[in-house]
């Protein structure tokens, strides 16, 4: 396609983004179930449906009001909680923290969505980052509100946390991973969003990157260039680059 079309850059990059959606779609459609009504959406993880997953927002309620927590605050509520086949997976609430949020949210893609797109993404393209295994919306017709994710839990080193405590090969290791990282995201036309130090995971298999709520795909090129530079510059902010 790109030999025969003699179109500017922006136009180009808005074509393959469009080629990359539809293809996202059909991948979809072959490994997770969707539900949807006027009340409720949710995208489910066949493969893991066998194992206990919850199948609709109340079962995955009540799983998270008995598990492990993890954090709770006026955004997010996060919790560990074990299948029925002894599976750990963390869930993520998204809470409504005031009516103006709520309205300001209700025609928008949900945190959770977002989460959820951008982690499958990842996880196809080889990527560290908890695989995303449900997704439940409570909706009114197009409008959405509460919302909850459903991941896989790994069991990491907060980098936050633990990376001045590492021995110097292995600070140098993780902030070389952190700049690939970003390099990845220019190619990919991604950007995080929120790269502090609490976002990455060190385990035995390299970074797993996490809080993929603001992580998007740009179709713009001007507007990916922006957000990557801010990516950046917050990245620098953790003092370990």
């Amino acid at each position: 396609y790109s030999a025969r079309m003699r179109v500017p850059q922006n136009q180009m990059y808005r074509f393959w983004h469009a080629v990359e959606q539809r293809a996202y779609r059909l991948f979809l459609k072959t490994h997770y179930r969707c539900e949807q009504d006027f009340s409720h959406y949710a995208m489910l993880d066949k493969t893991w449906l066998a194992r206990g997953l919850p199948k609709d927002m109340l079962a995955c309620e009540a799983l998270l009001n008995a598990g492990t927590l993890i954090k709770d605050d006026a955004t997010t509520t996060v919790v560990k909680a074990t299948l029925a086949d002894g599976s750990a997976i963390m869930i993520k609430r998204y809470n409504v923290r005031s009516l103006t949020k709520l309205l300001k949210r209700l025609c928008r893609r949900s945190r959770a969505e977002k989460a959820w797109l951008a982690g499958i993404r990842l996880q196809e393209l080889g990527f560290l980052t908890p695989a995303p295994l449900a997704l439940f919306e409570q909706r009114i017709g197009f409008f959405r509100s509460e919302s909850y994710l459903i991941t896989e839990y790994i069991d990491g080193e907060d980098i936050g946390s633990h990376f001045a405590h590492y021995p110097a090969f292995l600070q140098s290791v993780i902030a070389r991973q952190l700049t690939a990282w970003l390099t990845v995201m220019k190619l990919l036309h991604m950007s995080h969003g929120d790269m502090k130090a609490t976002n990455f995971l060190w385990h035995p298999r390299g970074i797993y990157v996490l809080d993929l709520d603001a992580c998007r795909t740009w179709a713009c090129l001007t507007g990916h260039r922006r957000a990557l530079l801010k990516d950046a510059k917050r990245l620098k902010k953790n003092n370990f680059t």
